[in-house]
């Protein structure tokens, strides 16, 4: 057993990646209130359920930094969070409000006819703010605050021909509690699709992405994408759980219109009833972003919308101890990140 816990996790990224020694420190990267931006938008967490389905986007927009040229990397640190005001649940007693930090980097290169490679590491604290009720574990008013997740990532965009392409990608996440051991939180990620380039403004492509989950079955899911760029300043793009209208004011401005499923894990620490939960948030988000890039390089974003659905479930021994969806709610967020 490692004995890593994932509040360290959250002051150490690059150490993870060896999964070696043992600490008992707190995250000095602690989930506030205040605006952030949410992980639909782009800057956090994929859905578990099609791993990095959009890292090569990401790399996208990395890539279009001025200062990067093809065989170049290019490195992107960022930083974003998320607020979710008090939400009613449907299906028991009192409210969640919910507050994510998070930040990261991404590593980039453009290997030519190779194709592109893409490595992210990315951490994020969240806050459940629990009120008013006793039903997620019987007799517990608060049944946990913060949990801390850890990702690291990898994609690759290679081409089998002038129009033809393989995009394949990996994803392992440590999710849990601040005293939870880091092989109890852990899931992986992996997805493989094929596009087609129907013309230089068009692509289509479908794939299938795989993905474990804690105390449930892993789950199997087909996709297909869209690429398309009816302008210069337009994109649409679709792929998986999402689907993201991009429109390039000017060099400075950007708007983005988003709709996304996204879904965290975390193994929560022991309770005083003995149990050691798994719980998992799930939830599609509606909204906009409004992007401005100080300078090249930058990009500042605020965005907004609705989460139009929601629902956590607590499960232990493969055994559902709580579900239950929440009532429709806002959320308010901020992110920056800056290219080198």
């Amino acid at each position: 057993m490692l004995n890593i816990n994932f509040a360290l996790q959250a002051t150490t990224a690059i150490a993870l990646i060896g999964l070696v020694g043992t600490a008992q420190a707190q995250s000095v990267v602690r989930p506030i209130p205040g605006p952030t931006a949410p992980a639909a938008l782009g800057l956090g967490p994929v859905a578990a359920s099609a791993p990095t389905s959009r890292a090569i986007a990401r790399w996208e927009r990395l890539s279009a930094a001025p200062q990067v040229t093809p065989g170049e990397f290019a490195i992107e640190g960022f930083g974003a969070g998320s607020f979710l005001p008090e939400s009613s649940f449907n299906d028991a007693d009192g409210e969640l409000a919910t507050q994510r930090a998070g930040w990261g980097a991404r590593f980039g290169i453009d290997r030519g006819d190779a194709g592109r490679a893409l490595i992210e590491v990315e951490l994020e604290s969240s806050f459940y703010d629990f009120g008013g009720t006793q039903n997620v574990l019987p007799g517990i008013d608060d049944p946990f605050n913060d949990v801390y997740s850890t990702r690291l990532a990898g994609a690759l965009s290679h081409p089998l021909s002038d129009n033809v392409s393989v995009q394949d990608s990996l994803e392992v996440i440590f999710a849990g509690g601040d005293e939870t051991k880091l092989d109890e939180g852990v899931t992986v990620g992996g997805s493989l699709g094929l596009s087609v380039a129907k013309t230089p403004e068009l692509s289509v492509g479908v794939g299938l992405a795989a993905s474990s989950r804690l105390e449930d079955d892993a789950l199997l899911i087909p996709y297909v994408s869209l690429d398309w760029r009816p302008t210069e300043r337009v994109r649409l793009r679709a792929s998986g759980p999402e689907l993201r209208l991009d429109w390039r004011v000017s060099e400075r401005i950007d708007i983005g219109l988003e709709a996304a499923y996204a879904q965290r894990q975390y193994r929560l620490n022991d309770t005083p009833t003995g149990q050691s939960a798994a719980f998992r948030d799930e939830q599609i988000d509606v909204g906009a972003e409004v992007g401005f890039r100080p300078f090249p390089g930058a990009r500042l974003a605020l965005s907004g919308g609705y989460v139009a659905w929601r629902e956590i479930t607590l499960l232990n021994d493969g055994e559902k101890l709580f579900e239950s969806e929440l009532e429709p709610q806002p959320f308010l967020g901020l992110s920056l990140s800056v290219a080198f």
